[in-house]
């Protein structure tokens, strides 16, 4: 009997899925082990994932990656980006214009290179940008290497 081929020519690649409420990308991760860093170090005093969802206009929602409180009481609302598209600039920053947390925009400078032909990514140092002011930053953080297929 013949075997059916579901498609033909090459192989299709299997659909992306959208994370669910409280899974984390490989990014976020990597940044929760380094605000655990942090914590122990007694540079913040807590910090959350996804901890609540603000409206921002009729039918619009932003949610936060992350919630951090510093020494000093401030709470700090952190995005986790590898990529930044329009459509999350604008809610963020109307985020930013309708409440009274600071808004950080956290990327990675990272570093990759292949071991027995696996891709490795290193983690060199995060960038910050804060959201509704014209300052950057960054911090410089251990070496780190992470695996990845």
């Amino acid at each position: 009997m013949k075997k059916r081929r579901l498609f033909r020519g090459r192989r299709r690649p299997p659909p992306q899925r959208r994370k669910r409420r409280g899974q984390r990308n490989w990014l976020e991760t990597q940044y929760a082990l380094h605000l655990d860093r942090r914590k122990a170090a007694g540079e913040i005093l807590w910090w959350r994932f996804e901890p609540f969802t603000l409206r921002i206009g009729a039918g619009a929602r932003y949610t936060p990656d992350f919630a951090v409180q510093l020494p000093d009481g401030v709470i700090e609302l952190h995005e986790t980006k590898g990529h930044w598209r329009e459509a999350a600039r604008v809610r963020i920053k109307v985020a930013a214009d309708l409440y009274p947390f600071r808004f950080l925009c956290v990327k990675a400078r990272t570093s990759k290179r292949k071991i027995a032909g696996i891709r490795h990514y290193k983690i060199e140092e995060w960038l910050y940008e804060e959201i509704g002011e014209e300052t950057v930053g960054s911090e410089t953080v251990g070496s780190e290497t992470v695996g990845s297929d």
